[in-house]
């Protein structure tokens, strides 16, 4: 990979995620350098080729097979001089090649770098799956996604990830459809084993603060909240869930930081536009109130159909009817949920209302 991109400028695999990013390596092919760059002589395609092929059986026997290759190439690269890549290579035995690679690295990148999340290609399989349901905000899909961290652990119980998966399912039950104790223990349990199987992932400390603050454990939520942001500035799940935590405990101030900040890091989600505006409406500031809302419209109108459908059938267990100024009387919908819902409901074709604020059934 590290040839690959000294020649290309790239990486061979991309993705959004690093998940993204191992499952392109599982299952995806790499683009080819020639594709690339199409001057490239066919060798240095080839040898890459071979060290990147997803047969075991057809790759590169051994680190001085690859050196050796690396010094018949050479010549023949883009031009008649030596590449970096090769220049320096070429003096190193294959015992070396790693600690060469290290001495450029931090010993927390060197962490990451050696860092596997499951060496179980059916635990990662189970895993993908998991999250495939998770997204979709059912009862049924969330506990099917738990199911599929479920079988993860059994073939890896080292898997971190999966830990951090099961506990994200339990507090989502807890909170929208089930808030019974076995909920809530189980996703406590989890997302503490997830820390302690990987205590530097910030995807496993930023379920461990839902988890605990849906406990009313808001020290030990804020500690694992911070560790997450420390770990992963860009993490969004981190702001998301601590904003939701300062917004119950009346910390209405912070709460509106914390949901401004998980809306930079992720420019399409609009939930943490909307609960930034219920903060400052909270504190008295109404015109950052009012420009949180339409920002959010503005968002939701750019992901109608992917994002408001799923969210309004998510919380349709709250409410059947919504119109133009709230949840209608016959809803058991909790009134902090009003201003999202309706602020979905008026701008989604699925459920658009008419003038005269006409309501109409959600799905059944």
């Amino acid at each position: 990979m590290l040839l690959y991109e000294c020649l290309a400028g790239r990486l061979p695999f991309r993705g959004e995620t690093s998940i993204d990013i191992l499952h392109s390596i599982l299952r995806e092919p790499h683009a080819h350098l020639r594709s690339l760059l199409p001057e490239l002589s066919p060798e240095w395609e080839q040898l890459v080729d071979r060290c990147l092929v997803k047969s075991v059986e057809q790759r590169c026997a051994s680190m001085d097979e690859i050196l050796d290759t690396l010094r018949r190439t050479a010549s023949p690269a883009l031009r008649p001089e030596k590449s970096l890549a090769v220049l320096y290579f070429a003096n190193l035995s294959g015992e070396n090649i790693a600690r060469a690679l290290r001495v450029v690295l931090t010993e927390k990148e060197r962490r990451e770098v050696e860092k596997v999340p499951t060496s179980e290609v059916q635990a990662y399989d189970y895993y993908l799956r998991g999250r495939q349901f998770f997204h979709q905000m059912r009862r049924k899909s969330l506990e099917f996604a738990r199911q599929m961290f479920a079988r993860a652990i059994v073939i890896d119980p080292g898997y971190a990830r999966a830990f951090a998966g099961v506990a994200d399912c339990c507090s989502y039950l807890y909170m929208y459809f089930d808030p019974s104790e076995d909920n809530l223990r189980e996703a406590v349990t989890a997302s503490r084993r997830a820390v302690k199987l990987d205590p530097e992932s910030a995807e496993a400390h930023a379920p461990c603060g839902f988890a605990v603050s849906l406990g009313k454990n808001h020290e030990e939520a804020e500690r694992e909240f911070e560790s997450a942001i420390r770990l992963n500035p860009q993490l969004f799940e981190a702001f998301w869930f601590y904003g939701r935590s300062c917004f119950v405990r009346g910390q209405h101030e912070k709460a509106a930081a914390l949901f401004e900040k998980a809306g930079e890091v992720n420019p399409d989600d609009f939930q943490s536009i909307i609960h930034a505006g219920l903060s400052h409406h909270a504190l008295g500031q109404l015109e950052k109130a009012s420009k949180a809302r339409h920002a959010a419209l503005r968002r939701i109108e750019r992901h109608t159909q992917t994002m408001c459908a799923p969210f309004i059938w998510a919380h349709r267990p709250f409410t059947r009817r919504v119109n133009a100024t709230g949840v209608s009387s016959g809803s058991s919908a909790p009134s902090r949920w009003s201003p999202m819902i309706t602020l979905c409901s008026t701008t989604s074709p699925a459920y658009t209302l008419s003038s005269e604020k006409q309501t109409r059934p959600l799905p059944a």
